[in-house]
C-alpha cells in the first residue's frame, strides 16, 4: 500500500510539475529567441553603420548626412547588444572623429572592460590621450589642413557642404581670436612684438583661405553674409597691424632720441674746451629734439606714445641741465 500511496502521489504531482515547466520552459525559449535577433538586428546596424562611416569617409567627412546615419546605426548597435566591444569601439571612434573624446571616454573604458586586451580600444585610448595632450596649436593647425583640403564642390548639395563648412570653420576662427591673449597695443617689448607679428600673419593666412573658399562659392551662392563674419577678423588685423607700425616708429624716435643724447655728451665735452662751435652745435641738438617733438605729436594722433614718452622726458632733462651748465660758463 505504501508503493502504491507513493505511485498515486507521483501520478497526480508529475502533471503540475509538467504544467509548470513548459510555461518556464516556453518563457527561457522565447527570451533566448529574442534575445538572439536583438543581437542580429545590433549586428545589421553596426554593419550599416560602418557602411556609412565609410561613405563619409570617401567624401572627406563633408557628408554630413553619412556621419550622422553612421552614428544612429552605431548608437543602436551599442543599445541593443551591449556586451559587444566592436560596438563601443567604432562609437568612440566615430565621436572622436566629430571632436566629441569627452562622449568617447566611456566607450573606450566599457570596450577595455569587456575585453581588456582589444586592440582597437587600447589603440584608440593611446590616441584620445595624445589627442588631449596636443598644443591648442597643433590643434588648430590640423584644423587649418583640414579646411584647405576641403574638396573642389561639383554639384548643388556640394556647395551647400562647403558653405557650412566655410561659416562654422570662421565661426571658430573668430572665438579663438578673439580669445587670445596677446595684447594688440604698440610696446618697446621686442618678444611682444615677435607675438603680435605671429597673430598678424595668422590673420593674414587666415583670410586669405577664407577667400578662396569664398571665391569658389561665389561663382553658385549669395557670400554678402560672409562679410558679417569676416568684419572681428578684419578689425583686429588692423589693430596688429597698427601695434607693429607703432614698434617700428617707437625705434625710430628711440634712434633720434638716442643720436641727441650723444649729441649732449658731445656738448659737454664741448663746454669743458671752451668750443668756439659750442653754439653751433647746441642749435643742432635743440633743432632735433624739436623735430622728435613733432614727430611723437603725430605719432599722438593715431597710436599712444606711453611708451616712448618717458625717453623724451630723460632727454629734454639732459638737455635742460646742460644749458643750465652752459649759462654758468657763460
Amino acid at each position: 500500500m505504501m508503493f502504491k500511496h507513493l505511485n498515486t502521489l507521483a501520478n497526480y504531482t508529475r502533471p503540475q510539475a509538467l504544467a509548470k515547466a513548459v510555461p518556464n520552459n516556453m518563457a527561457e525559449t522565447a527570451s533566448i529567441t529574442d534575445l538572439t535577433a536583438r543581437r542580429q538586428e545590433a549586428e545589421q546596424d553596426y554593419l550599416t553603420g560602418l557602411g556609412k562611416l565609410q561613405e563619409a569617409e570617401l567624401q572627406a567627412y563633408r557628408d554630413k548626412k553619412a556621419l550622422l546615419a553612421a552614428y544612429r546605426h552605431l548608437a543602436t548597435a551599442v543599445q541593443k547588444n551591449r556586451n559587444e566591444p566592436r560596438y563601443h569601439t567604432a562609437l568612440a571612434y566615430l565621436l572622436i572623429l566629430i571632436e566629441n573624446p569627452s562622449r568617447a571616454l566611456p566607450h573606450i573604458a566599457e570596450a577595455l572592460r569587456l575585453e581588456p586586451a582589444n586592440e582597437r580600444a587600447l589603440l584608440l585610448q593611446e590616441n584620445l590621450k595624445a589627442l588631449q595632450q596636443a598644443s591648442p596649436e597643433r590643434k588648430r593647425l590640423a584644423s587649418w589642413q583640414t579646411f584647405q583640403g576641403l574638396p573642389q564642390p561639383v554639384a548643388s548639395e556640394d556647395f551647400d557642404d562647403l558653405y557650412d563648412d566655410v561659416a562654422y570653420f570662421l565661426n571658430q576662427e573668430v572665438k579663438l581670436m578673439m580669445q587670445t591673449m596677446v595684447s594688440p597695443q604698440p610696446s618697446l617689448d621686442f618678444d611682444q612684438m615677435l607675438e603680435q607679428e605671429r597673430v598678424y600673419d595668422q590673420l593674414i593666412a587666415l583670410e586669405e583661405m577664407v577667400n578662396h573658399k569664398l571665391q569658389i562659392l561665389d561663382h553658385e551662392m549669395d557670400i554678402q553674409t560672409f562679410e558679417t563674419l569676416l568684419k572681428p577678423l578684419h578689425q583686429m588685423q588692423a589693430r596688429f597691424a597698427q601695434a607693429l607700425e607703432g614698434y617700428a616708429m617707437y625705434q625710430v624716435l628711440l634712434g633720434g632720441i638716442e643720436k641727441a643724447l650723444e649729441q649732449v655728451e658731445t656738448i659737454k665735452a664741448a663746454v669743458e674746451r671752451q668750443d668756439p662751435a659750442l653754439q653751433t652745435q647746441l642749435d643742432s641738438l635743440l633743432d632735433l629734439c624739436d623735430e622728435l617733438a613733432d614727430h611723437m605729436d603725430q605719432l599722438s594722433e593715431s597710436i599712444s606714445i606711453a611708451p616712448i614718452e618717458s625717453h623724451y622726458e630723460a632727454l629734454v632733462a639732459q638737455v635742460e641741465r646742460l644749458q643750465d651748465r652752459m649759462d654758468e660758463c657763460t
